[in-house]
C-alpha cells in the first residue's frame, strides 16, 4: 500500500530496511534511544532511508525528508490496516551515532536516514498515551 505514496516527480526515493533479529533490533533501538519501555516488545525495527541520488541540485535538499516522511507515514498507516501496531522513532542523531547505524546495518552512503519504526502486535493489556487533538479551526485558516 505504501508503495502508491506520492513523491516529487514520481522519483520513488524510499527504501526501507527491516531487522527481526533481537540483537540487531536491540542495538538499533539503543542508539535511536527514545524507545525506553517499550521499544524491546517490537516485532521489528525498520529503518527508512531516502536515496540523495534521486534529486538533482541543493533547489531539492529537503525533498529527501519530505519524500521520506510521506513514504514512513503511508507505511505506518499501512501495518494499522492490517492490524499492527507502529510507533515513530525520530531519527536526529549527531553523526557519529548516524555513522554507528551505518556501520552496524551497512546502510549506503547515498541513503539518507529518515526515522526508524517499531513494528509489532498490539498487547491488549497495554495503555496507550493519548493527546487531545487541536480543533480543525485551529489548524486551518479560510482565506476566501
Amino acid at each position: 500500500m505504501a508503495r502508491h505514496t506520492p513523491s516529487v516527480c514520481n522519483r520513488q526515493p524510499w527504501h526501507v530496511h527491516a531487522y527481526h533479529d533481537n540483537a540487531i533490533k536491540q542495538k538499533l533501538l539503543n542508539l535511536q534511544g527514545g524507545n525506553n519501555g517499550f521499544g524491546h516488545t517490537s516485532d521489528w525495527v525498520l529503518v527508512v532511508t531516502s536515496n540523495l541520488s534521486s534529486f538533482l541540485n541543493v533547489k531539492e535538499r529537503f525533498e529527501v525528508y519530505i519524500d521520506g516522511g510521506l513514504f514512513s507515514m503511508s507505511l505506518m498507516y499501512a501495518f494499522q490496516d492490517i492490524g499492527l501496531g507502529t510507533c515513530a522513532l525520530n531519527w536526529c542523531a549527531k553523526p557519529s551515532k548516524d555513522k554507528k547505524v551505518r556501520r552496524l546495518i551497512k546502510i549506503a552512503e547515498e541513503e539518507e536516514i529518515i526515522m526508524l519504526i517499531a513494528v509489532g502486535h498490539f498487547n491488549e493489556n497495554v495503555q496507550a498515551a493519548y493527546s487531545e487533538k487541536r480543533s480543525i479551526s485551529e489548524i486551518i485558516t479560510n482565506h476566501e
